[in-house]
């Protein structure tokens, strides 16, 4: 790994990193095609190689005003771009060029914080978007059509967090997964690396989970 980090000043950064990963026997979750209905097992490979860089970014706007409201409003994101290569066992029945299993090409994450000391009121969103990626390996279509990899398609997830401070005693409230967008596991069968409804595409199985919510009460000693 290697990172570079530079701060304008104690609440802002702006770095940039490179890294570079190779894993022996990577573990892999994937489809038994040994079974006649679709059932899960592990399998290893022979190697995988990860690389990427990363971006994160933290400015408070203080350039927009003097006021301390915009002292205390900071935007914030993080960029991570990756790639992962395999090789593979003698005899495989495995897809050629696909990414290690659980891996995404991207990460993204940005969001925007607002915390006064002097009112004691916070407030942060937080936007998180993940490019697709094989939740179950399977195989080459030639070797089974319906035995393909099994892809989970990107979803957008938005928290929300409000927060009080009052003497000792700190109130927050987190709403999380507001947009409440399925979670759709698929195959690809058309290969163009999208998943729609109206195509070829098998839609495997579908969740979709709700946001959540929480209230907190602490209290400083």
């Amino acid at each position: 790994d290697v990172r570079y980090e530079f701060f304008p000043s104690g609440n802002q950064l702006l770095s940039i990193g490179g890294f570079y990963k190779t894993i022996k026997n990577p573990i892999e979750y994937s489809i038994d095609v040994t079974q006649p209905f679709t059932t899960f097992t592990y399998q290893n490979e022979k190697t995988a190689r990860i690389y990427g860089i990363e971006l994160e970014a933290r400015k408070n706007l203080t350039f927009l005003g003097k006021a301390a409201f915009w002292q205390d409003l900071t935007v914030f994101g993080n960029l991570s771009l990756i790639q992962s290569k395999l090789q593979f066992e003698a005899g495989t029945q495995a897809k050629q060029n696909r990414p290690l299993q659980g891996q995404s090409p991207f990460i993204v994450n940005g969001g925007i914080q607002y915390e006064s000391p002097e009112n004691g009121w916070s407030l942060s969103t937080m936007v998180n978007r993940v490019g697709r990626r094989i939740a179950f390996v399977g195989v080459d279509a030639k070797f089974g059509d319906t035995r393909q990899d099994i892809y989970e398609a990107p979803r957008t997830v938005l928290d929300v967090q409000i927060g009080k401070t009052i003497k000792k005693f700190n109130i927050k409230l987190t709403l999380a997964d507001i947009l409440r967008q399925r979670q759709n596991f698929y195959q690809d069968a058309d290969g163009d690396g999208k998943y729609k409804t109206a195509s070829p595409d098998r839609l495997m199985f579908s969740y979709l989970t709700g946001f959540q919510s929480s209230l907190t009460i602490g209290y400083t000693f």
